[in-house]
């Protein structure tokens, strides 16, 4: 960041509305996940992501593709090129 500018009300109220808005949902955000944090209380923002997978895997088999990931992907951070396969079989399960 430069060297100080502006005060931040003053470069909020020259955007339009619709940012402003959005300068204000992070501060929200910003201000509960601060007082979370304080609590220490977990955000669970990652809650409900997988419900899709609900109808086609068990718990158990999310168990073992994870664990065939460790041992068989390369090691990388782009867990997006990972794909899930078809439901398992008994031989697929480590």
């Amino acid at each position: 960041m430069g060297k100080p500018g502006k005060p931040l009300e003053d470069l909020v109220k020259e955007l339009p509305p619709g940012l402003r808005d959005e300068v204000r949902d992070f501060v929200e955000f910003l201000q509960s996940r601060e007082q979370n944090m304080a609590l220490g209380v977990p955000a669970f923002s990652w809650e409900g992501a997988l419900r899709d997978l609900g109808s086609r895997y068990t718990s158990v088999d999310l168990q073992h593709l994870i664990a065939r990931w460790r041992v068989e992907a390369p090691r990388t951070t782009d867990y997006e090129q990972r794909t899930l396969p078809g439901p398992y079989t008994e031989a697929d399960k480590v």
